[in-house]
């Protein structure tokens, strides 16, 4: 078994409005920007990997989004849809750090 903790964050500032729904972690848990922006977690998984997905309101995660994934303790697999972020992420000791942003680059 292995523990992960960490947080997400939603900084799409310039975009009022724009929430993000996020699936695997807790029951679907929705990121709130920019009024209460920050999602802490405290997971234990069966395995070494915890995935989940992150999805913005809007509908899409097309550029100028990102999002920057910093594991301690592990690696970040980030694939990106028209519709959501896959994040997969494998510690190599527990517990795993994870820090997740969500924003926009210009």
């Amino acid at each position: 078994m292995a523990q992960f903790t960490g947080t997400i964050t939603n900084s799409f500032r310039a975009e009022g409005g724009v929430n993000i729904v996020v699936k695997g972690i807790e029951d679907d848990r929705v990121i709130v920007a920019p009024t209460g922006p920050i999602f802490d977690f405290d997971k234990k998984v069966t395995g070494k990997t915890l995935t989940f997905t992150m999805a913005p309101s809007s509908g899409t995660t097309e550029e100028p989004r990102k999002v920057k994934v910093e594991v301690k303790n592990g690696s970040e697999k980030v694939t990106t849809t028209p519709t959501h972020w896959e994040v997969e992420i494998t510690g190599s000791s527990s517990p795993t750090e994870i820090s997740v942003t969500i924003f926009i680059e210009y």
